[in-house]
């Protein structure tokens, strides 16, 4: 036996670290794809609900709605959906903003500035 004591390699080190870091790295990307559709999908739909909305206002002094009891409903509706939808995209862009951060930190720490070529 030697005076150090043996450790293993830094090869080996390495190996066990990205093995611990990459199933984290990998279930971090996949919320921020599953994040980043559901955020696509809502806009596509605030977008269309902005587009009803427009409509159902009209351009002229007097909305259609007013004269339209099934208009005003329908407008009263998106109305609260559009305020729904505003809050529910203002979190999912910080969920994915979140997500970025952490995957870009896990990412520095599976791929540390040490070439695994270096390491052997």
């Amino acid at each position: 036996m030697g005076f150090f004591p043996s450790f293993r390699s830094r090869w080996r080190d390495t190996e066990t670290d990205v093995a611990r870091l990459v199933p984290l790295l990998n279930s971090v990307q996949r919320a921020v794809r599953e994040a980043e559709s559901e955020l696509s999908g809502l806009i596509a739909r605030l977008h269309d609900s902005g587009d009803r909305a427009a409509f159902l206002v009209g351009t002229g002094m007097e909305s259609e709605a007013d004269s339209d009891p099934k208009s005003k409903a329908m407008l009263k509706g998106l109305e609260a959906f559009l305020a729904r939808g505003g809050a529910r995209r203002r979190y999912l862009q910080r969920q994915v903003a979140a997500f970025r951060q952490v995957v870009a930190i896990v990412d520095a720490v599976v791929k540390p500035n040490t070439s695994v070529t270096d390491l052997r």
